[in-house]
């Protein structure tokens, strides 16, 4: 069988990649659901500048949820993209209260 690098290889548009950082931003505890986040992305061979606003959920520590999410996406868009990321710019836009559940009291 070919080497790996003889058989092709993987063109990840920014559009793609913008998909796959928003998969993982769902996936990141703290990160509010509820609020779409926006995501630029830029490419430049095998590397991304990724520029991500998030909306965080109350009270959960911005840091740690930043850190969080930095983290998640330096360690899965190699594995899931084939990018390293060199910069990630992320904002928090907005602090929301946790999605609810609905549960009504009778009294």
């Amino acid at each position: 069988m070919p080497s790996p690098a003889s058989r092709g290889r993987l063109v990840v548009t920014e559009r793609a990649l913008g998909k796959v950082v928003r998969h993982v931003l769902r996936d990141a505890p703290g990160v509010a659901t509820s609020h779409a986040p926006r995501v630029a992305c830029d490419i430049a061979g095998d590397r991304a500048r990724i520029d991500v606003d998030v909306a965080i959920e109350w009270p959960r520590p911005a840091v740690e949820v930043c850190q969080a999410v930095v983290d998640a996406l330096r360690s899965r868009l190699p594995r899931e993209a084939g990018l390293q990321p060199d910069h990630i710019e992320l904002t928090v836009v907005d602090v929301v209260a946790p999605a609810a559940t609905a549960t009504r009291r009778v009294e």
